[in-house]
């Protein structure tokens, strides 16, 4: 019990502890009222495509470049300039689309979506409403249980579709002149994006986090986007809705462009505590759009939505159908077309695959083989450890995760800004299997390769007195030593108070530094105190 808490502590930074299983359960706490409600999630997802040059032009794409230095006369909205399509975008939409299990159109459009801002030169957006590029899948996801058990639990959220779509530029507003004004940058507006849109099946803000950092994990894997939220290369938008029936959804509002997982949450379930508390009051919640304010950590109104935006739709006049071909297609069509199996042949295991993996082949539990997907050192470290010894990955998985990752934390680092190979970490757990060193001596051991020393494993042992004590004759002394030296803890046992055997196993302990083989100490103590019952 004491390794399974330990575990579960490490990865409280991955995983959502307080995730709810049911929606009622979930409006109740949020709210703290005895009326029930039900609160529905729906989110968006727009991921920057990871390409060398933008989705309809030429132009390089570089976050670090200086402003308007990344902008082709197309991205400018120059009269007479003309669309042309990325293949390698059209090709990591193919792959994305593959890994979140949707079916893959071999025909999709482009459509103008029309609304006029400062960052958007040419008034619309070329966009896949109407046909996208994929639809119909769905991500799989790990979540914590509320319950007692705290087990972690797969779940799934369905995606309505894929769609392929440009970016927009960047607004610079600058507040310290005299005249305010604001600045475009448009090294941005062009940029391939996939946006993502799942059906309302989140029910709070720890589903919509463990469902995000799932679809990150993922697109790191297949390397379609970078996924760093703090260069906006993945934005979020949240939709959230709260009713006191099941049949019917409530009034929706949005909150916009939320820029890393704990503003998504924090975001999501102030919407529901908000919304619960307005229908718990009697009144109505408006549809409209909000943003999210860290400094108040709340969400403020940024723009109504009573009446639905005409965004205008219309197909784009300059841009051909993508047409798409499989296996399946005549040869000249697999030739002329981009062929579907060939991109999806270039797939990399996934996180869910690993994770499967891992619990079959390795014996280890969800949880174990959730922390190990989250970090590729960590997991590197496993697989070499498992399949260079005979150590089961049960213990493997258990010493990584409680001694070697709480000596990092301890150290206060990093996993990868320590410099620990994969064969110092097994050469400390086969002397710690094997007994050489107590579990403390192997921490002693991780503290000395953490702090830059260079010496062997071995070598450590041996210069710093590590070695387990395993002399009877010499615990047995010090036992009757101890128990010499506190009488009135031997009476406390004999009088039936056995909590008294733990106080003389921790003197050994301390006596000894940790090094005490404690099963034979144990019995040497238990031998010496029923003799002294006699």
């Amino acid at each position: 019990m004491y390794q399974q808490n330990l575990v579960r502590s490490r990865m409280k930074l991955l995983y959502p502890y307080k995730a709810l299983l049911g929606r009622h359960e979930t409006i109740t706490r949020t709210c703290r009222c005895s009326i029930s409600f039900i609160s529905t999630v729906g989110i968006e997802v727009h991921a920057q495509i990871d390409s060398t040059s933008k989705l309809f032009s030429s132009a390089g794409v570089d976050f670090n470049a200086a402003v308007n230095s990344l902008v082709s006369p197309f991205d400018a909205a120059h009269p007479g300039t003309l669309p042309s399509l990325n293949k390698c975008c059209v090709k990591a939409a193919v792959l994305t689309a593959k890994a979140l299990n949707c079916s893959i159109n071999k025909t999709s459009t482009f459509d103008r979506k029309h609304y006029f801002y400062s960052d958007l030169p040419a008034g619309y957006q070329i966009t896949q409403q109407r046909q996208p590029i994929a639809k119909n899948g769905y991500l799989s996801y790990v979540l914590l249980n509320s319950g007692c058990s705290k087990k972690l639990h797969e779940k799934k959220v369905r995606i309505k579709q894929i769609q392929l779509e440009q970016d927009s530029g960047k607004s610079l507003h600058d507040f310290s002149r005299s005249i305010p004004v604001s600045l475009i940058d448009l090294n941005r507006a062009g940029v391939g994006l996939m946006e993502i849109v799942f059906e309302p099946d989140l029910r709070n803000g720890d589903e919509a986090v463990a469902a995000v950092k799932e679809l990150i994990a993922i697109l790191k894997k297949i390397g379609t986007c970078s996924c760093k939220m703090e260069e906006g290369a993945l934005r979020v938008d949240v939709n959230v809705s709260v009713s006191s029936a099941v049949e019917t959804l409530g009034v929706r509002t949005e909150v916009k462009n939320l820029c890393s997982v704990r503003f998504m949450k924090q975001a999501i379930d102030f919407e529901i505590q908000r919304q619960c508390s307005l229908l718990a009051k009697g009144g109505s919640v408006v549809s409209e759009t909000r943003a999210f304010s860290a400094e108040k950590n709340c969400t403020v109104p940024m723009r109504d939505k009573e009446e639905k935006q005409d965004y205008r739709f219309m197909p784009e006049p300059n841009l051909p159908p993508l047409h798409l071909s499989d296996n399946s297609d005549p040869l000249e069509l697999r030739d002329k077309y981009l062929n579907i199996n060939d991109v999806c042949g270039l797939m990399p295991e996934l996180p869910q695959q690993t994770r499967k993996k891992l619990m079959t082949q390795y014996n280890i539990p969800l949880q174990g083989a959730s922390l190990l997907v989250s970090n590729d050192l960590l997991l590197e470290k496993f697989i070499f450890i498992t399949d260079t010894t005979k150590i089961s990955g049960k213990t493997c998985m258990d010493f990584l995760a409680l001694q070697f990752l709480g000596e990092v934390n301890h150290a206060g680092k990093e996993l990868s800004d320590v410099s620990v190979s994969c064969e110092q970490l097994a050469q400390v757990l086969i002397h710690l299997e094997s007994g050489i060193i107590t579990r403390e001596g192997a921490s002693e051991v991780l503290k000395h390769i953490l702090s830059g020393d260079v010496r062997s494993v071995q070598v450590i042992i041996d210069a710093e007195n590590l070695r387990q004590v395993m002399d009877e004759g010499f615990l047995s002394c010090l036992c009757d030593e101890i128990l010499h030296d506190h009488p009135e803890a031997v009476l406390a046992y004999k009088k039936g108070k056995t909590k008294a055997l733990n106080f003389f196993m921790g003197q050994i302990r301390h006596q000894t530094h940790h090094r005490a083989n404690m099963k034979l100490a144990k019995k040497l103590f238990l031998e010496k105190l029923r003799d002294e019952s006699k």
